[in-house]
């Protein structure tokens, strides 16, 4: 049996099989115009049109996607020479065929697939789905893919795109008969993969709390020290006059000490406080956070200044 007569005779079993009953009406038209387009396909090629032949397959694909469609059209477009649609249709027609087919059909169409694919490369892409998935800047289908895809040899673009991502893109060479594997990342339109939030850090609640309580504690020592100097003053006195140096460094001391505590308890409890803050109130994203205490001097006078950052 020639190839022509081959394809004849498959081209004979999809009429049969696109001509089952179908339930409702709309379904019924569609297989009667696929029908119509086969027996149209079948008599270009009996006449030894196999671009005509061709070109009705490809409507009646249009309409309705059957494995038998596509073996035919396989068969056809590899007497024509046109290996990347005939490897296309034969793997889907092989990865659809029914179990309750010939097996001697499927040996058939398994037979021009592996001539197909040793004329074409093979692609699989792996990517995020609902992707468009473009070809040398021709859209070919969105994932997830039903396959692979098939290549003429030589150098390709392949691509996807994603609203809201950044294009990415792979350029290769590929030969007749490779199969080559390509995975394609898509980055969010901001840059990098989508933006994680970075947990808020504890170091500055830890050190928050550790200068708050020391505030507190040199607070509350400089008032006991302030509090035993007001005690060794009672009941005593300098006479007009004359010096008394013991007197004025109690006196001093005791300035200096009820000074001291007050700074003490003031960083402390505003150290306190902005721990307390930092740790209730939620932050959007986490930020540097800093602590930074300043001295304050002038003449005898003693004090501090805290400023906290987040």
């Amino acid at each position: 049996m020639t190839d022509m007569r081959k394809l004849l005779a498959v081209l004979l079993f999809a009429i049969v099989v696109l001509r089952a009953p179908n339930v409702g009406a709309q379904d019924k038209e569609t297989d009667s115009n696929v029908a119509r387009l086969v027996d149209e396909g079948i008599a270009l090629g009996e006449a030894g049109n196999l671009l005509g032949a061709r070109s009705k397959l490809l409507e009646a694909w249009a309409l309705k996607k059957t494995f038998d469609i596509a073996a035919n059209l396989g068969f056809a477009e590899t007497q024509l020479k046109e290996w990347t649609a005939a490897a296309e249709h034969l793997d889907y027609a092989l990865r659809t065929f029914p179990l309750s087919e010939p097996p001697a059909s499927r040996q058939n169409i398994e037979k021009f697939r592996a001539e197909a694919l040793a004329k074409v490369g093979r692609v699989t892409i792996s990517t995020e789905p609902g992707a468009e998935i473009h070809v040398d800047g021709m859209l070919v289908g969105r994932t997830p893919l039903d396959g692979p895809l098939f290549v003429s040899p030589g150098d390709h673009r392949i691509a996807a795109k994603k609203t809201g991502k950044v294009d990415a893109e792979n350029r290769l060479s590929i030969r007749a008969g490779q199969e080559v594997a390509v995975a394609l990342e898509l980055l969010s339109a901001g840059g990098g993969t989508d933006p994680v939030v970075a947990p808020r850090p504890v170091w500055p609640a830890i050190l928050l709390g550790v200068v708050g309580g020391a505030g507190v504690v040199v607070g509350g020592t400089m008032f006991g020290l302030r509090a035993i100097t007001a005690s060794d003053l009672e009941g005593q006195s300098c006479p007009s006059g004359t010096e008394c140096p013991e007197i004025d460094a109690d006196v001093e001391n005791h300035n200096v000490y009820g000074r001291t505590g007050i700074s003490g308890f003031a960083i402390g409890g505003a150290a306190l406080a902005a721990m307390v803050i930092y740790l209730a109130i939620p932050e959007p994203g986490a930020r540097a956070a800093a602590v930074q205490v300043v001295p304050l001097a002038k003449g005898a006078d003693g004090g501090a200044s805290v400023v906290f950052s987040f």
